[in-house]
């Protein structure tokens, strides 16, 4: 038989285990507390990167729509001519695919292009004038490809505010003056 001390120690067992669950279950309430709002400042930091993602991304593809609409517009404007010039001092056409020519874009500058050969190598030899319109502000220099191949070198051309263009330095055949680039007088 159970004395009552016996069942003195187990109401006080009892009583113990009562007030620790009392205490582990408010731990679990803690803890889940705690791991509520952890969660919540983690969705929340989650949300707000993801609302700036989205932005520089918005603003990322406003941009690049806002470049194509501008060169769709710069696409459809006419592109001028390549015009062909009078060469001088005996300077030809050399045998490449690109004939000398000159234009004028839109932004007012001039481009020349093609490949030039056999005429007078002597520095300060004019190959061709520019009309009106066409010559720069003051005299630019710019350096070219001249030579054949195996043999090339660096020249110079000078294109002059009276629109003469000058070749300096170069002696073999031919003359590339693809790249040379210089703005118009304003007015």
């Amino acid at each position: 038989m159970i004395t009552l001390t016996q069942l003195q120690q187990l109401a006080n067992q009892i009583e113990q285990l009562k007030d620790m669950l009392d205490l582990v279950q408010q731990n679990v309430q803690f803890n889940v507390t705690t791991v509520w709002t952890v969660l919540a400042f983690v969705v929340t930091a989650a949300g707000a990167a993801l609302l700036i993602l989205a932005k520089q991304w918005v603003h990322t593809k406003v941009e690049e729509e806002m470049i194509q609409i501008n060169l769709a517009q710069y696409a459809r404007k006419q592109q001028h001519n390549w015009l062909t010039p009078t060469l001088l001092n005996g300077w030809q056409n050399s045998n490449s695919d690109t004939p000398v020519g000159f234009l004028r874009d839109e932004f007012g500058f001039v481009r020349l292009k093609g490949c030039i050969m056999n005429g007078l190598m002597k520095d300060g030899t004019t190959i061709f004038r520019l009309p009106e319109g066409y010559r720069p502000e003051e005299t630019q220099r710019f350096g070219v490809t001249c030579g054949s191949k195996g043999n090339l070198q660096v020249g110079v051309v000078e294109v002059q505010e009276s629109g003469d263009i000058k070749i300096f330095g170069c002696y073999q055949s031919d003359v590339i003056l693809n790249g040379v680039v210089f703005q118009i007088k304003s007015g």
